[in-house]
């Protein structure tokens, strides 16, 4: 009968596991916002706060990368003379 009673005791406490390990199913409504997680989106306020942060900088820093090339640019051009005009230039004497 004691092994008996342990094979019951076994079986019980796998089937808790089993309870306890599975996911609980969630609809869509749960990740747009779940209360229980705090989260929005499936990230919390801290991690929007992050990625925010990091796409403000990125962005920041590719317009600052663009505006020194543009800024490099205007300043190879001249502004009484045209940058490809002659005969050795792509366009030619007459590109029309």
């Amino acid at each position: 009968m004691a092994s008996q009673v342990k094979a019951n005791d076994g079986i019980e406490e796998r089937e808790t596991f089993l309870q306890h390990s599975q996911p609980e199913k969630s609809g869509f409504t749960s990740f747009l916002y779940n209360r229980e997680a705090g989260t929005c989106l499936g990230r919390t306020a801290r991690s929007w706060l992050e990625i925010t942060v990091f796409y403000i900088i990125f962005y920041a820093c590719l317009a600052g990368f663009w505006i020194a090339c543009l800024a490099v640019f205007v300043q190879t051009l001249d502004d009484k003379v045209p940058r490809y005009y002659g005969k050795g230039t792509i366009l030619g004497v007459n590109p029309g």
